[in-house]
């Protein structure tokens, strides 16, 4: 995480809003500020524990004049009665990634009337005493946050105040900062740092949980624990093989009752062909015996009236029972319900 760019906005001497921009070139990894005293080197330096942090270091919470506040004094002296000016700064970090994050710490003032002092008005705070503004990018579009999840963000995901002093620090207060952090302090700061005391939790818990499993292995008549690991590990083999063989069995047997489903299917279109067939020549032997009983009834009919009955009753009747006859023919075939 590298920052890109702070801006103060009527933070202390920068009255108004000032522009900051440091490289994060990797062939340039160091950004170096010069001044002389009073030009505002220190006040950097507690601008950006004031945002990342919301305190500034080395300030004496006594003082009670206009220095005492964040906002620049000529800003607090030409407000009038009444009027709210703010005071903030705004940091622009990028990540490894190349994703931006912006946070932002702001404060409100207000001038009114002192009505206990000689002095004819004083600054105070309104609102909140601080707002904490953080925005982002991810896969889901524009995150912005506030406040309290804003200042969990930046404890989980930006850096952890217990460790700011091995990221921020002022020449002029490393003596303190020595003193401050004593050499068990220093190792705690390290193990957060190095995430080696997570790591050490992880194996406490690891080691914790062989015992328990230890515990629960089935004693051994050698009582080798690596022959029961491999006992295990064959009769694991084993029950796949004998898995494996159960499943190309049934692969098999899918395969067979899938062919005497496709065998039955032939059948049925079989025995259906020939039920057609049977009631075709039922059909037939009807017409036979149909025709059989009307040449007994012309053979009792006079001489004269036959020919008369030949031209008429064979048309009619003979002829439309033929027809029919060959028509249902017709449609048996073409319907290939013949064998």
């Amino acid at each position: 995480m590298k920052i890109q760019e702070i801006i103060f906005s009527n933070f202390r001497q920068f009255r108004g809003e000032h522009k900051l921009e440091l490289d994060t070139s990797t062939d340039k990894p160091f950004n170096i500020i010069l001044g002389n005293n009073g030009f505002g080197k220190t006040s950097t330096y507690r601008a950006l524990n004031w945002c990342l942090f919301s305190e500034e270091p080395r300030l004496k919470s006594s003082q009670n004049n206009f220095s005492s506040y964040r906002l620049n004094f000529k800003t607090s002296l030409d407000m009038k009665v009444g009027e709210t000016e703010s005071v903030s700064v705004k940091l622009k970090l990028i990540d490894s990634k190349s994703e931006v994050i912006n946070i932002e710490r702001t404060e409100f003032y207000k001038k009114i009337a002192d009505k206990t002092s000689s002095s004819p008005v004083q600054l105070k705070k309104i609102l909140k005493d601080e707002e904490l503004t953080i925005s982002y990018y991810d896969n889901n579009g524009l995150k912005e946050l506030e406040d309290n999840q804003a200042e969990q963000f930046l404890e989980s995901r930006i850096i952890n105040k217990s460790i700011k002093d091995f990221f921020f620090f002022d020449g002029q207060d490393i003596q303190e900062s020595v003193t401050r952090n004593n050499s068990s302090t220093i190792s705690n700061h390290l193990d957060i740092l190095t995430s080696i005391t997570d790591m050490q939790g992880v194996l406490r818990n690891l080691n914790s949980l062989r015992k328990d499993l230890l515990k629960k292995v089935p004693k051994s008549s050698s009582g080798d624990l690596q022959g029961i690991i491999a006992d295990k590990i064959l009769k694991k083999n084993q029950l796949h093989k004998k898995t494996e063989l159960k499943t190309n069995s049934l692969k098999g047997l899918e395969d067979s009752i899938e062919k005497l489903k496709n065998d039955i299917i032939d059948y049925e279109k079989i025995i259906s062909k020939n039920q057609a067939t049977k009631e075709l020549l039922i059909m037939r032997d009807n017409l036979d015996t149909k025709i059989q009983v009307l040449r007994m009834e012309y053979d009792k009919i006079d001489e004269s009236n036959k020919s008369d009955i030949i031209g008429s009753f064979a048309s009619i009747v003979l002829r439309r029972e033929i027809d029919v006859f060959d028509s249902i023919i017709q449609e048996k075939l073409e319907n290939e319900e013949l064998p």
